[in-house]
């Protein structure tokens, strides 16, 4: 087991409850509806295919859950300071 979650540190997370998960829907999707648009918008800036943004709002967030060693990571097509 040490070595999977050595490939996948998510595996060794503390186990969230139902109070910390009710907080964390709402606050979850705020998020997600913000960072497509902002994504599809960068990839309009960029004259690139408005789906490009699409993708880089997904995938980085999906492979920074899996293989992240990080629980407050923030990855995705957006402008951090």
């Amino acid at each position: 087991m040490p070595k999977l979650q050595r490939l996948f540190p998510f595996l060794s997370w503390p186990r969230p409850d139902a109070t910390l998960l009710r907080g964390e829907m709402p606050a979850g999707l705020t998020v997600g509806l913000m960072i497509i648009p902002q994504g599809v918008a960068y990839a309009a800036l960029a004259g690139m295919p408005l789906a490009t943004g699409i993708y880089a709002s997904l995938l980085p967030t999906l492979v920074a859950v899996l293989f992240s060693a990080s629980t407050r990571l923030s990855v995705g097509p957006t402008a951090l300071t």
